[in-house]
């Protein structure tokens, strides 16, 4: 489960508590805590009593400059919270980015830029996604490559529409984020931590059940999309899955008003 916000410094220390709570109650969810600013992270967590041990850290990156700022401090985090693991957000990619092994998170995850209201989505080279996709492999890590974005190489999908043509030649086309899909070099790339330790709370014929796949659910989900994540192959208690869709509603609420503030 993505909680947008939950890392935010504008969000009240003991409300912060009481979501933490929920996560704990809930440990049969992984939480994917995504901030922009990773230095915060240790201070906040130990305000609020602790990272719960179901939590994964993320934060985002576009670029060089973000990655040097921000991975470090993920890794001071990670030594210093011990979430379940980590994670980089390298979306939307804006330039290209070189991961000192040191700073490699748990799981790598690409991604391309999409419009935002009047904000039109800048062109991401194909080269970048290809670079991070062989870091991770490298170092045996998960790489999930959630989208291409509004634009998408000329090789890769074919259609009308308008050409960026970056210095080396490579050509872009912009056909918009439905048509451009999520594959690189022809293939989709879905790969999620393996999670295996999660002791969880809920049962069937009164035994504990370890789920053969953790789910994560999407940024917007509905809360039918949150019931599914939480009965995929075991069935739990009504007040957690209240409890979860309420928190989640409460916190996308929060980030929502922080982020038009």
């Amino acid at each position: 489960m993505e909680t947008p916000g939950q890392l935010s410094v504008e969000i009240n220390t003991q409300w912060r508590a009481d979501a933490f709570e929920v996560m704990r109650r809930t440990s049969n969810l992984v939480y994917l805590l995504l901030t922009k600013r990773p230095q915060n992270i240790v201070k906040l967590a130990d305000a609020a009593g602790g990272l719960p041990k179901n939590a994964a850290l993320g934060t985002t990156v576009e670029d060089q400059k973000r990655a040097d700022a921000n991975l470090p401090a993920l890794k001071v985090a990670k030594i210093e919270t011990s979430p379940l693991f980590t994670f980089g957000s390298f979306e939307p990619l804006l330039g290209p980015i070189i991961i000192p092994p040191a700073f490699m998170p748990d799981w790598v995850i690409t991604g391309g830029e999409t419009d935002q209201g009047g904000h039109k989505a800048r062109p991401t080279k194909p080269d970048w996604f290809r670079s991070l996709r062989d870091q991770a492999a490298k170092s045996n890590v998960p790489f999930h490559h959630k989208q291409n974005g509004e634009w998408v190489s000329v090789s890769e999908v074919a259609g009308v529409g308008i050409h960026f043509q970056f210095e080396d030649g490579a050509t872009v086309r912009r056909i918009g984020k439905k048509l451009s899909g999520r594959t690189i070099d022809g293939v989709t790339h879905d790969a999620f931590p393996i999670l295996s330790s999660l002791s969880l709370p809920c049962k069937e014929n009164g035994e504990t059940v370890t789920p053969s796949q953790q789910m994560a659910v999407p940024h917007d989900p509905t809360e039918a999309m949150i019931d599914a994540a939480l009965r995929v192959d075991w069935e739990c208690d009504g007040d957690e899955r209240a409890a979860a869709i309420n928190v989640w509603h409460a916190m996308y609420a929060a980030a929502t008003e922080a982020d038009n503030a």
